[in-house]
């Protein structure tokens, strides 16, 4: 089967994001020049020229930053984070300056209708923003994690080993798989992977109060088997490391057992839906530190049913290997379903990524 064919139409996604992208822009563009010939028209009439254009243009511009900035981040590229915010910010600053520049020579200078100049002035500029915006302030802003992780994955790179990753070719939206080898697999591949992939992680892991329950009854009484009392402090301390950065992973919250378990898929599905990868780590016996082979949950091959039947394509899982050895990242050929019936594959595919995980 050609792996090609599997892959989902990257340029329809990319012509809802632009058309979203348009819609936004139309949308503030018009607040802007409605609420700026009101206010030019009817306030501040008593100023100077200069001070009325002027507070004419910041507010009307201010509204429709907002409005813009708003849309863009809940419809168009789907992420806020202060990352995102400064950037757009710093855009919107250089084109409140050059707003105002132009629509006070064109109004005052050229002596043009305010309304007409300031429209034809911000449309010149918003054919600028919309390539920085794409370029610049939200390029892969999806697929990155928030600014926690960035910081503490850019300060790990200083201490941790480097890995080089070796992929075949890129295959997005995917899931990959590894074996988490006690921790070693999840810290290597979210150090070192340039893709950035959302993770599977537990649920109890995103709130404290589950999150710091789990490690005092089990991580570390039951399986390092330290004193109660230390425990409890342990717990206290990895509990205000692990939530805040699990948030910031952008991680996909797992439930296990009951209904919960269909909430962890419609989450998947919203991320591969957005064209981001997914990285799980199946393993059953997750303290098994050089990563054998070994029994792996197959629940996650949901996906693929789930998949196939929104897009008409079947899902890539892609087997990842942490080469210790070459301090390598071994990224193989993806594996697919080879047709529509779901659960006679499971077994089989289960079957080879375990094998792909482990040779």
């Amino acid at each position: 089967m050609n792996n090609k064919e599997n892959k989902p139409q990257k340029n329809m996604t990319t012509s809802k994001s632009l058309g979203r992208f348009a819609a936004s822009s139309t949308l503030s563009a018009i607040v802007d020049v409605v609420l700026y010939a009101f206010l030019y028209h009817n306030a501040f009439l008593s100023l100077t020229p200069a001070l009325h254009t002027f507070w004419a243009v910041v507010i009307s511009r201010v509204t429709s930053s907002i409005i813009n900035y708003a849309f863009n981040s809940k419809f168009v590229f789907k992420v806020t984070n202060s990352a995102t915010v400064s950037k757009y910010y710093l855009l919107w600053f250089m084109q409140l300056c050059l707003s105002y520049y132009c629509a006070y020579i064109t109004a005052n200078v050229f002596l043009l209708n305010p309304t007409i100049s300031k429209a034809f002035c911000d449309l010149m500029l918003g054919l600028i923003s919309f390539n920085i915006q794409k370029k610049w302030v939200f390029v892969g802003s999806e697929k990155s994690s928030g600014p926690l992780v960035s910081v503490v994955r850019s300060i790990a790179k200083i201490f941790y080993p480097k890995y080089k990753t070796l992929s075949p070719e890129e295959n997005s939206p995917c899931v990959y798989v590894c074996h988490h080898m006690n921790m070693h697999g999840p810290l290597v591949t979210l150090i070192w992977l340039k893709s950035h992939p959302h993770p599977m992680i537990l649920d109890c892991f995103f709130n404290y109060g589950t999150c710091y329950k789990h490690y005092k009854d089990f991580t570390f009484t039951m399986r390092f088997k330290k004193a109660r009392h230390f425990s409890k402090l342990l717990s206290l301390i990895a509990t205000v490391i692990t939530v805040p950065l699990v948030r910031s992973l952008h991680a996909i919250p797992v439930h296990r057992g009951g209904n919960n378990s269909f909430v962890t898929m419609k989450t998947s599905m919203k991320v591969l839906a957005k064209g981001h990868n997914i990285i799980v780590f199946p393993d059953k016996d997750y303290a098994n530190r050089q990563g054998s082979d070994s029994n792996i949950y197959d629940g996650f091959l949901l996906l693929e049913s789930l998949y196939y039947r929104k897009t008409g394509h079947h899902l890539a899982f892609v087997p990842l290997v942490v080469d210790d050895n070459h301090k390598r990242i071994l990224q193989k050929d993806p594996i697919y379903f080879e047709s529509q019936d779901f659960y006679s594959e499971q077994q089989l595919v289960a079957d080879k990524i375990r094998y792909a995980i482990t040779n």
